[in-house]
This record gives structure tokens, sequence and C-alpha cells, in this order.
């Protein structure tokens, strides 16, 4: 028994004196770039890209300005040197192990040590590491990297073809959007866009961990830890797994290690564990464990977090078609959401304040589910981390959209490696629900017509299917199976074309006939499909906004620099249209932009409502789209600057857990109530037929129970008024004599309303988390929109409507200033448009 205990003490001294196998060197630092055969250098940033650098230094106008962007194209089609000086750490030179990694090269890039070459990259999306052991040396070492326009790689590729693809940027493997979209500009930028360091260490270390489980039941739940663990000798160790939080460990083991890579399972029993759940179904609940590797005087750690939870998408052959839609921990959950991309055409400037903002966005709108767009990139760890501790469920997609790609082996084994790269990094992440292959690839071959457009024989066609198959049925998800097994795999989004009728009785459905075919609004309550991951409308900014990237002489509809920044080549032509179906038109520039915004709102508010009163039938809405990546008219409810428009207001009402929707049908005028929570509710409905004077013509109240997770019809009435274009029905839920969902229902188009002036006044009150505006109405007010210009904050309300003779409080977070507010506050509602 001494013995034993003097070999326990022996070990708790070692441990007490371990050595750190791993000595890390950040190489972000002294960093210059000058262009090829230009001798002149200047200083760069790191992480960063050329246009930003170039920018600093005065080089180049800001490209977000005016129609700045023609004039930088030249910077894509050229050939950039990034150059460092650095000295090792002396402690990081004696280890046996030295790799130089860079977690993010765009995109051609040859790199250099010591006028070595150590790496050819040519994949944005991929880790690049490279052993530098024997080619660092004591004091100064150089690091260059010469970066190739992908155009020039593009061209040269494409040659080699027998036949076109659809685009060429599919040669690339670097984000879609970068060679523009009909949303962002095309701006091609290269550089070091995430962090670059030496690596250093000995004996052995922590390659990745994996953590697993079976499906959440009863009293507790086995914690399966996959280790990959990398030796460079055969070696004995103990492996360990704590829990810091509750100070316990949790498993332990020894280990024989061979040399290379070992695959080690660990596994504990978590009693009563708490589940990770979506926005507004519960907490979600995160787990962090540190696990330690050990010698006789080394260690190596690792921190993970992770979620307890169990999704699954249920496609089960029903009356109509299949059934589209998830479950979590055994829960069917309507999916409340929007396709999200990029925040920025230059990646590296999107810092940990914007992804916070953005995601805080998310969860005030009452959103569940975010689609990460496959033509952007995979999103930075901050992103996933932020999603996980607000429950947001992301539809992932792989960065392959609307084109054809390549089938050589390299280009094969380059899209493999970027899979597992990524599937790797972000499989512990609870957030995600599912992993997809690409963005309307399998409909745009199926029905664009590219084999007609590019001429292609039956073998061309034969030959570019069979490399669509071998990427997105045979590479992908064999990566997902192995690396994250259990995650579903969709090959792509969506499987059948919205102009086909079982495009609505099964899978997901991309629904572009308004916009795109401009059918009605209307048609969004026809054209419901089993699960709704793309539809959308056009708004402007606002006029804030706009003043930051225009000179007054812009300011008109039609302008160049206002064409500049409307990428659809019909987009300003189809909001016109639209525009004159719903609302007299304004003359003055500040007003059209505040309409078109108000057309998008309510426009888009017909699809949200009705994807939702459908359930069970559809369960889930996903609009196009959430943000904006640079400051242009475009789908986006969030601008570039972060700014909501009149449709994320609208998507937040939308989306609330118990939800009021009014909608005519057949001659009548059918009210619905939706309950998302897992629990019933118990509330008053109020509903109101009114003029726009505030006289009542109806008037009922009355309590009603909703069930839990229901969607239930609580009111019908005729369609028939005496005076459409001077009448309203208000209904609405309420708790504790507090509005918890309210709506409009009008019976003319709001060009033929007869509105009276609204009478509007205000009071502001300060409160302990900023400002309180109560506003108040003599008669009946449309889309009142609050702009406080210069103020950086945001209302926690605003573009609604208001009854005559109601009064209405609303908050306003970002400032405590009652004078200032006072000075700048703008109100406006329709009735200020053409008066």
């Amino acid at each position: 028994m001494k013995k034993y205990l003097l070999y326990i003490f022996i070990l708790m001294i070692l441990a007490s004196c371990s050595h750190k196998n791993r000595i890390k060197q950040d190489l972000s630092t002294a960093w210059e770039f000058h262009q090829i055969n230009d001798d002149k250098t200047y200083s760069a940033n790191v992480p960063g890209c050329i246009h930003t650098d170039l920018y600093e230094h005065g080089l180049i106008p800001d490209p977000y300005f005016r129609d700045n962007e023609s004039s930088v194209q030249w910077i894509g089609e050229s050939t950039w040197v990034y150059t460092s000086e650095f000295i090792p750490d002396p402690g990081l030179l004696e280890k046996e192990n030295i790799e130089l990694v860079f977690e993010g090269l765009d995109t051609y890039a040859k790199v250099f040590l010591n006028d070595s070459l150590i790496t050819s990259a040519d994949n944005m999306f991929r880790t690049w590491k490279a052993d530098v052991k024997n080619l660092l040396v004591p004091g100064s070492n150089i690091l260059s990297i010469v970066f190739s326009p992908p155009g020039e790689k593009n061209a040269e590729k494409a040659a080699a073809l027998p036949y076109k693809l659809p685009d060429n940027r599919a040669f690339t493997r670097k984000s879609p959007y970068h060679f523009g979209w009909d949303w962002g500009p095309e701006i091609i930028s290269c550089g070091i866009w995430k962090p670059v360091y030496l690596n250093s260490w000995e004996h052995f270390r922590i390659q990745n961990v994996y953590v697993s489980h079976p499906p959440p039941s009863g009293e507790g739940v086995n914690i399966n830890i996959h280790l990959a663990i990398e030796a460079d000798a055969a070696q004995s160790v103990r492996i360990k797994v704590f829990d810091d939080e509750k100070n316990r460990r949790l498993a332990f083991e020894k280990h024989d290690l061979e040399a290379g890579i070992n695959h080690v399972t660990l596994d504990y029993y978590l009693e009563n564990p708490e589940l990770w759940w979506p926005n507004g179904l519960g907490e979600p609940k995160l787990y962090t464990i540190r696990i330690s590797v050990m010698d006789m005087g080394w260690e190596d750690e690792q921190i993970t977090t992770f979620g307890i939870r169990e999704i699954e998408l249920i496609r089960d052959e029903d009356e109509f078609g299949e059934s589209f839609y998830f479950k979590v921990n055994g829960i069917a959950v309507f999916m409340k959401g929007a396709n999200y991309i990029p925040q920025d055409n230059f990646l590296p400037r999107v810092n940990s304040l914007r992804y916070k903002k953005l995601i805080k966005s998310v969860v005030d709108a009452n959103m569940n589910m975010l689609r990460v767009w496959g033509g952007g990139f995979y999103e930075n760890d901050i992103f996933y981390d932020l999603c996980d501790r607000n429950g947001i469920l992301l539809w992932q997609d792989f960065m392959f959209a609307c084109n054809m790609y390549p089938g050589d082996d390299h280009f094969l084994a380059n899209v493999k490696s970027e899979a597992i790269d990524n599937v790797t990094r972000l499989r512990n992440h609870p957030c995600i629900a599912l992993w997809c292959g690409n963005n309307e690839i399998d409909e745009g071959w199926h029905n664009w017509e590219w084999q007609k457009q590019l001429g292609y024989s039956t073998k061309d066609s034969i030959g570019v299917w069979h490399d669509y198959e071998t990427v997105f049925h045979d590479i992908l998800p064999a990566v997902v199976e192995k690396y994250d097994p259990g995650t579903i795999y969709r090959p792509s989004s969506p499987m059948t074309g919205w102009g086909k009728d079982e495009a609505y009785t099964q899978g997901d459905v991309h629904y572009w006939g308004v916009w795109w075919g401009e059918e009605a609004f209307d048609m969004y309550r026809e054209k419901t499909g089993r699960f709704m991951s793309e539809y959308g409308f056009q708004g402007m900014p606002s006029m804030e906004s706009v003043l930051s990237f225009t000179e007054p002489q812009d300011r008109y509809i039609g302008s160049p620099v206002m064409e500049a920044h409307q990428k659809h080549p019909r987009g300003a032509e189809l909001i016109q249209k639209y525009m004159e179906r719903e609302f007299i038109v304004p003359e003055k520039f500040e007003d059209y932009l505040y309409v078109s915004q108000v057309l998008q709102a309510e426009g888009m508010a017909e699809a949200f409502l009705s994807h939702r009163i459908s359930q069970p039938y559809c369960m889930g809405t996903l609009y196009w789209q959430l943000n904006d990546c640079w400051p242009v008219t475009s789908w986006a409810g969030l601008d570039y600057y972060g700014k909501w428009k009149a449709l994320h207001y609208h998507v937040k009402r939308a989306y609330a857990p118990v939800m009021i929707r009014v909608a005519e049908k057949e001659g009548s005028i059918d009210v619905y109530a939706v309950n998302d929570h897992l629990e019933d509710k118990e509330v008053e409905l109020r509903l109101e037929l009114m003029d726009f004077n505030g006289t009542r013509i109806v008037s009922k109240r009355e309590t009603i129970v909703l069930p839990a997770r229901t969607n239930q019809l609580i009111y019908s009435m005729s369609d028939k008024v005496d005076d459409p274009e001077n009448t309203v029905l208000f209904s609405g839920l309420f708790e504790n004599d507090s509005a918890v969902s309210s709506s409009f229902h009008y019976f003319a188009p709001t060009k033929d309303m007869k509105l009276p002036d609204p009478g509007l006044t205000f009071e502001i009150d300060k409160t302990a988390s900023g400002l309180q505006l109560t506003l108040h109405t003599v008669k009946h007010a449309r889309q009142i929109y609050l702009e406080v210009p210069g103020f950086d904050g945001r209302f926690d309300d605003n573009f609604f409507d208001m009854a005559a003779g109601e009064t209405k409080t609303v908050d306003y977070e970002g400032s405590t200033d009652v004078n200032k507010m006072s000075e700048k506050l703008k109100i406006k509602s329709i009735y200020d448009t053409y008066h």
C-alpha cells in the first residue's frame, strides 16, 4: 500500500512538472506587399487581403463608394507578393516537429521559406501545412507568398476541356460570390485571409477531437470521445477527460501509441443530461470538456465544447407526396429563418462585433435556422460558436453553387481535402443540422437548358453529369458519413425546380415565381411547398445607408451610381412594376426608398404567414436573404451596415412564437393563430372592424386556448364590406392586456385607400436601457417608419400600422439622450409620401 501511494505521489509530482508539447508562434505581424515587377513595398495586414491593404495606403479609392468597383478590376488581374521577415522563438526550434500553418490562403499561392518552395496552394477553403523543421534557421527567416490571378488559371483550365462549363469560376476553389452575383460586386481579391503561425511539437499531440452520443433518452447518455493522436514514435501515454466546471475527472485510459496517427475512443456516462434546444424551445445547453494526453513529463491538451441533441430529417410518404421536416430531440420543429451570405467581400474585416450584432438580430427576429448558402465560404469559428450559444440551427451548404464542375483527379482530390478539413472542424457544433452538397445545381442541370446553350453532345452531357455525381453523390456524402456520421446529407437544394408541380409536394423548394416570374404576392398563398428554402423580393437600403456610398448628384432613381449598386439585370424594373401594383409611386427619392422597403416587407409577409399557417404540410421557411456583403439594393432584410430594413421588422412579427394571421379565401376572411410553444397558451382574441377614422363596425373579444405546437382557424367572416377603401380589420392576441401578436387586414390595395392624415404625436422618456417613444394617432396610419439619422441603435419595433386613436410604446436601444433624440427623430407614414 505504501509503495502504491508513493507511486501515485511520484506521478502527481511529474504531472505538476510536465512540459507542454506544443509551442505556437504567431506570424501575423511584419508583413509587406508589392505588385510583381514593382520594387515599391507597403506594410500589410494579416489576416487581410490586397484590396484593403491598397485602400489603407491610399492607393485605391473605396471600392464600395459610388461606382469605384469598375476602377479596381485591375487588382484581381495582377500578381501580388507578400513577404515577412521573422525570428523563430528559441524554444520552438528545439522541438522535433515544426510546421508552418496557413488557415486560409486566397487562392493561388506559392509559398517560399528562405527561397525554398514549400507549398503551392489552390483552395481558399483549406488549411495548408508544410514541414519546415529543416528550413528554419536561428535568427532571420524570410517567408514569401506569390498570389496569381484566378482569371488566368480559370482560362487555362477551361481551354483544356473539350466542352464549356456554365461559368469558368468553377475551376477555382474560391468563394463563388467574389466573381460577382446578382446582389454582389465583382471584386476578385487575394491574400492571407486567415491566421498564419508556426506550430511545433514533440512526442505526441492531439490532432482532433470528435464527440458523439446516441439519441438521448431516459436518465442518462453515453458520451463518446474520439481522439486522433499523432505520435512521432511508439510510446505509452495516459489520457484523461476533465469537467473543469465541476472539478471532476470524467474518463481515464492508458494507451500504447504507435508512430503516426492513432485513433482512440474514451467514453463516460452523463446522468440527467441537459439537452441543446433551438431558439424558442428551450436553452441551448453546452458542455465543455478538457482532454489531456500525458507521459512521464510531457502533456498536450485540447478543450472541446459540444451539445447533446438529436436531429432528424423526416421524409415519409403521405397523401400529398413526401414530408420534409426536422425533428429536434423528438419534437417536430417548424423552421423559421433565412439564407445567410458572407457579410463582406473583404472577409478579414468582419470582426467579432459584426458577428455578434448579426446573430443578435437573428435571435431577436425569432429565428431558429439559417441556411449557409453554397456560393460563399465555410464560416469562421465564431459564427458557429454564436449559433451554438443562441440555439440557431444551420443548414450548411458545401461551397458549390449554380454551376457544373470539372472532374479531373486533382480537382476531386482537392474537393475531398476541403470537405475533410471543414467537416472535421465543424462537426462538434450542435448547431449543424444538415450538410448539403450544393445550391441549385441539380435544378440548373435539369431546368436551365445548360446543355442546349453550351452545345453539349450526348458524350459531353454524360461526362459532365458523371463529374457532378462523383462530387455530390460519392465524395461529399462519403466524407460526411466517415467524419460526421449521423448528420444528415442532401446532395442539392432543391432537387426539383419551382416550375414543376412535384416541387411543392416533396423535398425543399426554391420558389421564384414572385420576382423572377413576376407573379403577384398572392401566389405565396398557393405556392407553398413542404419546406420553403428560398424565395424573396428586393428592397432598397435606407436613405442613411445610401448617403454612405453616394454623392448628392447620385441620389435619384436610375442614376448610374444607384444602378451600379443594383446587380440584378432587371432589379429596378421589377421593383417599379410591383410598386405600381400596390402603391402610389412616390416622386421623392427618399420616399421611394421607404416605399420599396414596405413593398418588400409586406409582400414577403404574405409568404411567411402563409407558410406558418400551412403547418404541418409546410414545416420550414427560409427566405432569401438575411444580409448583404456590400451596400446594395437586394433581397436582404439587414443591409450591409446591419441596419434593419422594413423586412426584418416584419420577419420578427411573422416569426413570433404566438402569431395571428388573417387570410382571404374563397369569399371569406379567415383568422388563424399559431402557437410554437411546447405548452398551451391562453390568450384573449380581439377583433375590430373599423374605418380609418376609428368608427367601429364590428367588435369582438373572447378568451381562447391555443394548444401547444398547433395552427388553427379561430374566426371567419365575409370579405364583403361597404367601403373597402376606408376599412380595416384589426385582429390581435393579448396576454395580460399586452399584445402578443397583431395584424391589420385591408380590403383594397394601398394605392386605392383613402388614407387620412394620421395626426401622429409622440413623447420620449428615458429608461434603464435606453429611450422609450410613445406614439399617438388620431386617425389610421400605414407603415409608420421611425428613423434617427446618425444614431447607432435601433427601435424594437418599426414599420408598423396603428389604428385610429391608438397609443403605442416603442423602445430604442443605443442612446439615452432625450434631447438629441427629439432633434433627430424622423417619423413617416404612407400618407406622407403623396401629401
